[in-house]
């Protein structure tokens, strides 16, 4: 069984035995034609177990390293389908040219940031 499934039995199991231990008798009805006052709080006598918190997942490192994008890196790229020059530069030639050429042509954009090849392949 769960956490989250014991959590709800017993907190369901507290309110059936919290409303059947503060349910009124028939004495206790309010004659006819009187106000009833407002019911009474329902509380449980069961604390309910407090959640666990949950691990921290390990930060992944992006290619060629950091964790953030944007601080350290100036993103290039281009996009293209293979062999299909009409729609975009990466799909012409070798791949290994591009990122080069990439890189060359980013340089006028760094701005004091390292430049990261960013490649988006066109797949139909």
């Amino acid at each position: 069984m769960t956490k989250r499934s014991r959590l709800a039995a017993l907190t369901t199991a507290g309110l059936v035995v919290s409303t059947v231990a503060c349910g009124a008798s028939p004495s206790d009805s309010p004659a006819a034609g009187q106000e009833s006052s407002a019911p009474a709080p329902v509380t449980s006598t069961q604390a309910a177990p407090s959640p666990t918190p949950s691990p921290t997942p390990e930060q992944l490192e992006l290619p060629r390293g950091g964790t953030e994008v944007f601080p350290e890196y100036r993103l290039f790229g281009y996009s293209g389908a293979p062999d299909a020059p009409g729609q975009g530069r990466l799909g012409i030639g070798n791949l290994n040219k591009r990122v080069l050429e990439m890189e060359k042509r980013a340089k006028p954009y760094q701005g004091g940031r390292k430049i990261m090849p960013v490649m988006e392949l066109i797949a139909t």
